[in-house]
């Protein structure tokens, strides 16, 4: 079936979208739960590919994947051990505990980071513009140099 109309929730590039929320999907989860220990390169880089998807839902994933990286980057021979599988372990607990997002509560204070030229404001950012004209919001700009957080919308 191609469409299906008044849904109340869908599966959309591995997660659930629903009206309260949006979280990983369960089936996708279920499979990192039981992901079995890499025993070559290869299965460790279908590893990391499957995390790498979810990242930005796990805090310090850059620093807990680095011993993982260390082995397909071939910097270390194969040795399987200690602080590999203290990685492997930390990466699939913190998939599997990954945080539900909840759309933004108006009551709340919200930050959109975005970058934007200082001259005619990009198509993104116009529509960004567009769609913010009927909250109450206030702009700061920074430095992109300074600010360090160039592709936040990318």
């Amino acid at each position: 079936m191609k469409c299906e109309l008044l849904q109340s929730q869908v599966r959309y590039l591995s997660h659930i979208v629903s009206r309260e929320e949006v979280v990983t999907d369960p089936a996708k989860v279920e499979v990192v739960e039981w992901w079995p220990t890499p025993c070559r390169v290869r299965e460790l880089q279908g590893f990391l590919g499957t995390v790498e998807y979810y990242r930005r839902y796990i805090p310090g994933f850059a620093t807990n994947a680095k011993p993982l990286h260390w082995l397909v980057g071939k910097e270390d021979p194969w040795q399987w051990m200690g602080k590999k599988q203290a990685a492997f372990d930390t990466l699939r607990h913190s998939l599997t505990t990954a945080p539900v997002l909840e759309y933004p509560d108006p009551g709340n204070t919200c930050i959109l980071d975005m970058v934007a030229s200082r001259e005619k404001p990009s198509h993104q950012v116009a529509h960004w513009i567009e769609v913010l004209a009927e909250f109450k919001y206030m702009l700061e700009h920074h430095e992109w140099l300074k600010y360090g957080n160039a592709d936040s919308l990318s």
